[in-house]
């Protein structure tokens, strides 16, 4: 495989293609740990179009999803997108929680989230 599952029609612009192909991985025989990468992006396509709501339900469906940083960082991307502020702090906690190493690439980003949701909230001062 050059490409992930629906990795190069997202790159396309194609995503109805990758969610054709995502689906279809959900539908084979195949061990828990692929459908679990194919509910991450289809979340990943659901929450792209919109519906913050199906990539929440995609997310829950996740086996151990508590303990995914990945399946945590997009839950607090949901929670926001749905209006939830601080269910999303809370889902971007525990993902730098649980990624605590100082090397990961990711977590920046994910304190970055976190913070700008801590600035949104202040009062601003007079």
């Amino acid at each position: 495989l050059s490409a992930l599952p629906g990795q190069s029609d997202v790159a396309a612009g194609d995503a109805a293609a990758a969610r054709r192909e995502l689906l279809a991985i959900l539908d084979a025989e195949l061990p828990a740990a692929f459908h679990d990468v194919a509910r991450l992006r289809l979340a990943r396509l659901d929450l792209a179009e919109g519906d913050a709501g199906a990539a929440l339900a995609r997310l829950d469906a996740i086996a151990g999803a508590d303990g995914l940083p990945a399946v945590l960082e997009l839950r607090g991307d949901a929670l926001l997108a749905s209006g939830d502020r601080d269910g999303a702090r809370a889902a971007y906690d525990a993902a730098i929680d649980i990624d605590a190493g100082a090397g990961n690439p990711g977590r920046p980003l994910l304190e970055m989230k976190r913070d700008d949701l801590a600035l949104a909230a202040a009062p601003e001062s007079p």
